[in-house]
């Protein structure tokens, strides 16, 4: 009898504080391409891919734009490099076009998944690279090259396609990092429940929000704030309950106008035209006065609009409490200005992009299952024990059996000490070692971790995708498993101030 395999990425990704910002803190994992390899940092995507690279004319001469931007890939100096051409990358907004070609991808020490799709964009629509976590193939018209999760599994390096995920929150503790796994899921980090919903037809992760309300504790009606109604406020009822991505690439609400008109009221939002977002104008006491009232937001999901099984994630104003500096594009302001305070949240055009964005995923733990076609969004964990450390759990495929709580499984006693070492020691490092990492960055060391190896019994990854858009794995054609080591991708410290410009504007 064989043995199923259970290995997994994770990677815990520390903050990284820039003083371009559009949020306080952005969460980058750091990756490796080309050949030799070039290291950059990107963000995670729930909802693409594709793995999109900030390219070498993106900066012009500017060292700080390409640190900024999470360095820059130089496909002339990859000897690996095969280039398709220039075709559409939707992720890039109005100007998305990208050079996209085929090249290696190391995701942590000596594990590289070969001929991955790679664009390589200049323009400024994001200004960080990406790392899609979807497993739909990319178009690029004559060719169909599979995602960059479908190889792993494909090539038997994680046991199904499956990820968890969360963005972290620099205001907890003493700034807990975020949090990527992929063929399972860490359940430190989230309390559980039961309730799960449905992937849509483009398996991507989208849930109904019912309901959004903000409470004060305390609440005084004769601050400088706009007096509520009641304390919880009501922002959004379930009249208006719609569909809502749940996408990790951007930081922001996208919320119809009218919810968007409850938010300035209850908060007393100013809509900056110039910079299309919200501020509090030169109104700082407002700003001071909401800090004081240690708001928390709670938002109301379920899988279809009004579905009687719902779930509640809690979001403290901490979450959503970001500010813009010098050089921000279009921001009134010199390198000697206070930083300008506004709050992530967008109006959307339509209901098409009505989306939730990375400050959601601050506090909440997303779980997305393709070979279940289902997904589980629960409220993250911030105990301090329980994120120093790992519980790496597996999703098995659906060929090798599911359990009755939706085909997880714990992985093995042996393996899930030696993971919870490993995963300890790496947030040990992010956390309490930020000083020698700085230092060594700025002595121009490298800040990629490196992490041990372990061995773990596995199965063969033969994927298909069948009429009912879910993955299934198979056996190979002589039943063999296949020994292979789990690994786990690298963290990308603090390197100093760094906050991200520009990402979808």
């Amino acid at each position: 009898m064989h043995s199923r395999r259970e290995s997994l990425f994770e990677s815990d990704v520390a903050g990284v504080w820039n003083r371009w910002t559009v949020e306080r803190s952005t969460r980058r994992v750091s990756i490796a391409v080309g050949s030799p390899q070039q290291d950059i940092s990107v963000l995670v995507s729930t909802t693409s891919q594709e793995i999109l690279a900030v390219g070498q004319d993106a900066c012009g001469n500017s060292t700080i734009c390409g640190d900024s931007r999470g360095e820059l890939f130089n496909t002339s100096a990859s000897t690996s490099w095969q280039d398709y051409g220039s075709s559409t990358a939707p992720e890039l907004g109005f100007d998305g076009n990208a050079d996209h070609g085929f090249d290696n991808v190391e995701l942590t020490n000596g594990i590289v998944a070969s001929s991955q799709t790679i664009g390589v964009f200049n323009q400024t629509g994001y200004w960080l690279g990406i790392l899609g976590l979807g497993v739909a193939a990319t178009n690029l018209t004559t060719l169909n090259p599979p995602s960059l999760l479908n190889s792993l599994v494909d090539s038997q390096t994680i046991p199904s396609h499956s990820y968890g995920y969360t963005a972290g929150a620099h205001y907890r503790l003493k700034g807990v990092p975020s949090s990527v796994t992929l063929g399972g899921y860490d359940a430190n980090r989230f309390d559980s429940h039961n309730i799960s919903f449905s992937l849509n037809p483009a398996q991507t992760p989208v849930v109904a929000l019912n309901k959004i309300s903000v409470s004060a504790s305390p609440y005084s009606p004769s601050d400088a704030a706009p007096s509520w109604s009641s304390n919880p406020q009501e922002l959004m009822d379930i009249s208006e309950a719609a569909l809502f991505t749940i996408d990790s690439s951007t930081p922001f609400l996208w919320f119809p106008e009218s919810i968007c008109q409850q938010f300035e009221n209850a908060l007393g939002l100013l809509y900056d035209t110039t910079l299309n977002l919200y501020t509090f104008g030169s109104d700082q006491d407002q700003y001071s006065t909401l800090v004081a009232w240690n708001m928390t937001f709670a938002f109301t999901l379920s899988d279809l609009p009004g579905s009687a099984n719902e779930i509640n994630i809690t979001v403290p104003y901490d979450a959503f409490d970001l500010e813009l500096s010098y050089p921000f594009p279009g921001l009134n302001a010199t390198a000697s200005s206070p930083a300008t305070k506004y709050f992530p949240l967008r109006k959307a055009a339509d209901a098409s992009v009505y989306t939730i964005g990375r400050a959601f995923l601050q506090e909440a733990y997303l779980i997305v299952d393709y070979e279940r076609n289902n997904f589980s969004v629960y409220q993250a964990q911030f105990n301090a024990d329980r994120v120093s450390a790992t519980n790496l759990v597996t999703i098995s495929a659906v060929s090798t059996g599911t359990s009755s709580s939706g085909g997880t499984g714990s992985i093995s006693t042996g393996t899930a000490i030696g993971v919870a070492i490993a995963g300890s020691a790496l947030v040990i490092t992010v956390i309490v070692g930020v000083g020698l990492f700085i230092y060594r960055s700025r002595a121009g060391k490298s800040s990629r971790l490196q992490l041990r190896r372990r061995s773990n019994s596995n199965r063969s990854g033969l994927q298909q995708l069948n009429s009912e858009s879910q993955l299934k794995a198979e056996l190979d054609g002589n039943g063999e498993f296949v020994e292979i080591s789990s690994i786990e991708l690298p963290a990308e410290l603090p390197a100093g101030a760094f906050k991200e410009v520009k990402e979808l504007l």
